[in-house]
């Protein structure tokens, strides 16, 4: 930082933050939600402003308040709930003014799509047995309405990704199959192409991911998944370079 003083610099210091995220934790836990600010501001948090709003057109509110950073910049955005064990907080972003924007939109029962009036969405949900809140980030292609974890999916990927580099330097090949087909029977189509609806980044990793599957299937003799596999690749991915050697595969 070669100008601290300069309007464009920001200073931070993590243990600001770190005491920040223990006084909204530690109140929470001792305090009802109707109590939650005054308490906030007596152990040294400045609130910037202080919304009730129904999330879910349940009858009940849900406070959204921001929390003034130490250096008056940016403005963190909170969501509390107090039901239905206490309350619960979710940091939902980072803003420039005080008193940000937002649009409810609600999709389903316990499912409220928030609006900020960035490029970005949140999704407020609440489990339909166990009434636990949950607040999550939207891609801005997503659908609201998808119900795919994503973080799940990712997860996924990495381990196929792990498995294909043992396979390189590995002879229990039957271990990874295994492995290979709980990821696979995850999903309907390739996991790869969950996350790129909008792009044609992963094109190619369609052909990539099947015939891993299908070779190593050949490799425990398993010839119907191998056969399944092969083809997939020739019907969605004809143009694939795995393509020619999938159907000789299929048709030797």
């Amino acid at each position: 930082m070669s100008d601290p003083n300069n309007s464009a610099c920001t200073m931070t210091n993590p243990c600001q933050t770190e005491a920040l995220e223990y006084a909204i934790s530690n109140q929470s836990k001792t305090q009802t939600l109707q109590d939650f600010i005054t308490s906030l501001q007596t152990s040294g948090v400045e609130i910037a402003s202080e919304n009730w709003v129904d999330l879910e057109n349940d009858g009940k509110n849900e406070l959204l308040f921001t929390v003034t950073p130490p250096a008056h910049i940016y403005y963190n955005l909170w969501i509390a709930s107090d039901y239905p064990n206490g309350i619960q907080t979710f940091q939902a972003g980072a803003f420039p003014i005080a008193n940000p924007e937002f649009n409810i939109e609600t999709i389903a029962p316990g499912r409220s799509l928030i609006k900020l009036g960035l490029p970005r969405n949140l999704l407020w949900t609440r489990d339909p047995i166990t009434n636990e809140p949950t607040l999550g980030s939207l891609y801005e292609w997503q659908n609201p309405n998808d119900t795919t974890d994503y973080l799940a999916v990712n997860t996924d990927l990495k381990e196929f990704e792990q498995l294909q580099s043992q396979l390189y330097s590995s002879n229990n090949f039957t271990s990874i199959y295994d492995k290979l087909l709980i990821i696979a029977n995850h999903y309907d189509t390739c996991p790869y192409l969950l996350n790129d609806l909008t792009t044609n980044f992963y094109k190619f990793e369609g052909g990539n991911y099947y015939y891993t599957i299908g070779f190593v299937a050949e490799l425990v003799n398993d010839k119907d998944i191998a056969q399944k596999m092969y083809a997939k690749i020739v019907d969605q991915y004809p143009s694939h370079p795995m393509a020619a050697l999938a159907r000789e595969k299929i048709n030797p």
